[in-house]
């Protein structure tokens, strides 16, 4: 695996593709969460039930990171920008759904895998501009204006590139 956790980036146009194919969102508690999905720093999304395959939207709930989910973070990513100085209440970028495991079938202490259902996330999208709006439960359905500003601020003079992760940390051999 590499060590920076990302490979090479790809063009815009692939950005604007994604952002055009992700139709509904998923909210999570603690802005560091996302930005660690977002940058290659969690390559597992944990839920109990099944986000489909594909890409989403990932929104930052207003609530911050709890205690036990923010000390995995730092763990995971010790140089995490500080939760009070990411923004709340926002789309703040997309994420690709590769694939469903249970956490038996993650690399062995991989310190996301966690399940009840796994969900691989091979590629992201951060966002220049994150896009205030209000979260929902479960997998929700993007509002048209919402999905108009995102494709919106992925138009502007500072381009968002889709990254490309190395899925080594997290499933081992199974890459």
């Amino acid at each position: 695996g590499s060590s920076t956790g990302s490979l090479p980036v790809a063009s815009c146009d692939e950005a604007r593709e994604a952002a055009e194919a992700a139709t509904t969102a998923i909210t999570l508690q603690g802005a560091q969460q996302v930005f660690a999905l977002l940058r290659g720093k969690k390559l597992i999304e944990n839920r109990s039930w099944r986000i489909p395959l594909g890409w989403h939207a990932v929104h930052v709930g207003a609530q911050p990171i709890n205690a036990e989910r923010a000390e995995r973070t730092l763990a995971a990513w010790p140089d995490a920008p500080p939760e009070e100085g990411l923004p709340h209440g926002v789309i703040a970028g997309l994420i690709f759904i590769e694939a469903h495991l249970s956490p038996a079938q993650c690399r062995k202490g991989y310190i996301w895998a966690r399940g009840p259902m796994c969900h691989v996330v091979s590629r992201a999208v951060e966002l220049p501009k994150p896009v205030r709006c209000r979260g929902d439960r479960g997998n929700w359905r993007l509002p048209d204006g919402v999905r108009h500003r995102i494709l919106e601020s992925l138009t502007g003079p500072e381009a968002a590139e889709v990254r490309h992760f190395d899925l080594f940390e997290a499933l081992g051999d199974l890459t």
